[in-house]
């Protein structure tokens, strides 16, 4: 596991052990090649299914996902004199480009599927700590 991902989640609160147990498996297996999809990005079907199981959990959401990474980024805050943290939102906007591709996925235990593909856009808010 990357030494990171524990430093983000060593005061993960979501209010079930064993969700906090597996947020760091997750989190390390999606961080190894951020391009994969969750079924390619895990070893084995288990683990697909884990994902799986722990997102569709009532006690998963975004908010209990973030009380590590928020509880970790004030602690690095806290430890210097001066923070910056500029912030900048981007709109792309493809929707006179829109079209539909097809992507080849493939995992090494299951079938090579063609999937249809649509990004008519995207809204990027970015933060930055300095």
């Amino acid at each position: 596991m990357q030494d990171w991902v524990m430093d983000e989640v060593k005061n993960q609160a979501m209010g079930d052990t064993r969700l906090n147990k597996r947020l760091p498996n997750i989190l390390s297996s999606l961080s190894s090649d951020p391009k994969n999809s969750i079924p390619c990005a895990n070893k084995i079907w288990a683990e697909t299914l884990a994902v799986y199981r722990f997102i569709e959990n009532d006690k998963v959401n975004f908010d209990s996902i973030m009380t590590g990474h928020k509880s970790a980024t004030l602690e690095r805050i806290k430890a210097q004199p001066v923070v910056f943290i500029p912030q900048d939102t981007t709109f792309l906007n493809f929707a006179t480009d829109l079209e539909t591709t097809l992507r080849t996925v493939s995992c090494s235990y299951s079938p090579v599927v063609t999937v249809p593909f649509v990004n008519s856009g995207n809204l990027s808010k970015t933060l930055i700590q300095i």
